[in-house]
């Protein structure tokens, strides 16, 4: 960020995200980055107020974790996710969940 915005002051919020969309709306910061379910969120609550800007800054997976001796529910949960993935459930969600830009990023 600093070779980018050499005049820009970064101010950390160490509570919650929610903090990032007040100083926002009273102008004492001008973006507030955070991962993309938090800014969906926020900017559904203050649509009157905030904008989200859809560009991904970086690229993470997301992963689950099981308890190494419980089988039986790692079993149910792939499971699970063969059938949504069968039936088009995985993909209703990721589009109602994720901005559609985004989630075409994905595939």
């Amino acid at each position: 960020m600093e070779r980018n915005f050499s005049n820009a002051t970064r101010k950390t919020f160490l509570t919650k995200a929610s903090d990032g969309a007040s100083e926002l709306t009273r102008r004492s910061i001008d973006i507030f980055i955070n991962d993309a379910p938090s800014i969906i969120w926020l900017v559904s609550e203050n649509e009157a107020n905030l904008a989200g800007f859809w560009e991904p800054l970086n690229e993470e997976y997301l992963a689950w974790g099981v308890r190494k001796d419980d089988e039986s529910f790692l079993i149910q949960v792939n499971s699970i996710l063969r059938k949504w993935k069968q039936d088009g459930t995985l993909n209703s969600m990721l589009l109602r969940w994720l901005p559609e830009q985004y989630f075409k990023r994905l595939y």
